[in-house]
């Protein structure tokens, strides 16, 4: 990568730390804090009022809300975190941006030339789920496999276009998933929510920066809820859908992970 290259990508991930601080920072009601809400021209806390809390410089924490080039050590931005009642996730999250994550290390690079690929003992696998619907997500959450029943859960992978298999295009550019997803507007938002966390180490990956700005220019749905800097965990649970043929269907999704293929996840339905 040229020089010029990687100061960009580095303004890029300094954007990143400082638009999710800014926007944790506007979540926090200063009653929590027992501080007086008085006349106040924006939501949440002040800066200086986070700063206070943390026990660090106003002028320190301003610097990083700004996207200045400032190095912050993992105590200090934990004790952000706590300042900002951040969840785990959400410091999780954090701590990636500013590189001192301990995930960091020895953090895949991406190549936006390489397609990821899906071995024959990961189809078998798939196969072997059936009659539970089971695929398998790449690094930047495109389908690479599927078994017959997620294929006839989802409508059919194979006669979709390129663009709509990934999960991104197909909840927020595919009609037919607003119909399939009944409660559509709560799982958008906990995808993007998802999407964002598992994707922090390509925060400012220039392939997956992209690939983003793509689907916020296609979907001005996608837009407002990436903008939102949410976070959190894939944590499974309930999934509903209203299948065109099937009617009503209910599972409990599991997510899996290969130990030996970093970023691929299999994710299974099962029947409750």
């Amino acid at each position: 990568m040229r020089p010029i290259d990687q100061r960009k990508q580095q303004q890029q991930e300094r954007q990143l730390l400082a638009d999710f601080l800014r926007t944790r920072r506007a979540r926090v009601s200063p009653a929590e804090y027992g501080l007086d809400f008085g006349r106040r021209r924006t939501p949440g806390l002040r800066r200086e009022e986070v700063a206070d809390i943390a026990g660090i410089s106003p002028t320190w924490y301003t610097w990083l809300e700004q996207g200045r080039d400032v190095q912050a050590s993992a105590q200090v931005l934990e004790r952000i975190a706590f300042a900002l009642k951040l969840e785990p996730h959400e410091t999780r999250y954090l701590l990636t941006l500013a590189n001192v994550a301990p995930e960091h290390e020895g953090r895949e690079e991406t190549n936006a030339q390489v397609r990821e690929s899906v071995t024959p003992a990961v189809r078998q696998l798939l196969n072997h789920q059936q009659p539970f619907p089971a695929y398998v997500l790449g690094r930047f959450w495109d389908f690479l496999a599927w078994n017959a029943a997620a294929d006839q859960l989802f409508g059919g992978f194979a006669t979709m276009s390129e663009a709509h298999q990934n999960m991104i295009s197909y909840v927020f550019l595919r009609p037919e998933t607003r119909s399939l997803l009944p409660n559509w507007d709560d799982r958008a938002q906990a995808i993007t929510a998802e999407f964002r966390a598992d994707c922090s180490q390509y925060a400012a990956d220039p392939y997956f920066v992209q690939r983003v700005d793509q689907f916020k220019a296609q979907s001005p749905e996608f837009a407002q809820m990436w903008e939102r800097h949410d976070v959190r965990p894939r944590v499974g649970g309930i999934r509903t859908f209203n299948h065109p043929t099937e009617g009503w269907l209910e599972y409990e999704q599991v997510t899996l992970t290969i130990s030996n293929v970093p970023g691929i996840k299999i994710v299974v339905l099962l029947v409750r």
